[in-house]
């Protein structure tokens, strides 16, 4: 069903992330990247693919940001396919695109992640599944803490094969966008009552030693402190 998918990707200052993934989405006829006012060299790059449609757009928060992308006008497909810049497509995910039928009454697909530090895959991450790919017209995004949730009308199914999940920015980098999310994401759960919080919110709400809980379960229990570099690397990330 290629032909009825357009992916949309966000970016900001994504200029080690956004070639590889552009790599990945030859197939579409357009890929919308909409972008939040990058500094570096994130559209020379984008401009050296031909189906590639860049559109600035200022940025107020994420939900926002994604409504705007799938209701652009150069997105005319009725399925969008919605990706960060450092999601890596293989060559497994391209094929069952291209096999998917969806049943009546399913509207949105979702999808596991392998979660890859400097290029080298993980054997485990805390990173969530999330709908990739869903029909516009059921789709639509709230503000949850830094991040979206999106809101899906119809039946969700799961996708076989998985994502990469492969950011290679600069620690400085990734530590500077890290730093603005803590604050709006302690900001949701410090107003939030214990209804509405998960139950890892409510521990990081209620428990001070909650970052070595962290360090215990991804090293000891998941076994990353014996994962080379990159295991220990995301678990400092982590914590």
């Amino acid at each position: 069903m290629y032909k009825q998918i357009t992916p949309v990707v966000l970016t900001l200052n994504e200029e080690e992330n956004i070639g590889r993934c552009l790599d990945q989405l030859t197939w579409a006829t357009t890929v919308l990247v909409l972008d939040s006012g990058s500094i570096d060299n994130t559209e020379s790059i984008c401009s050296k693919y031909k189906n590639v449609n860049f559109v600035p757009h200022n940025f107020e928060d994420h939900a926002k940001q994604w409504t705007a992308a799938i209701d652009h006008a150069s997105v005319k497909t009725d399925w969008v396919l919605t990706l960060d810049a450092h999601y890596i497509l293989d060559r497994k995910f391209k094929q069952e695109l291209e096999r998917l039928n969806p049943e009546v009454g399913v509207n949105a697909f979702e999808a596991d992640f392998v979660y890859l530090i400097n290029g080298q895959p993980l054997n485990c991450s805390l990173y969530p599944p999330r709908v990739i790919l869903a029909r516009r017209n059921s789709l639509s995004f709230i503000l949850d803490g830094y991040t979206q949730r999106q809101k899906i009308v119809g039946r969700v199914e799961k996708l076989n094969s998985k994502i990469n999940h492969d950011d290679r920015k600069s620690d400085s980098q990734w530590r500077d966008s890290q730093a603005k999310y803590a604050k709006r994401e302690a900001k949701k759960i410090i107003e939030s009552g214990a209804p509405e919080l998960s139950w890892s919110s409510l521990v990081r709400k209620h428990l001070s030693f909650s970052p070595y809980l962290v360090c215990v379960y991804l090293g000891l229990v998941k076994g990353l402190w014996f994962f080379g570099p990159g295991g220990k690397l995301y678990i400092q990330q982590r914590v």
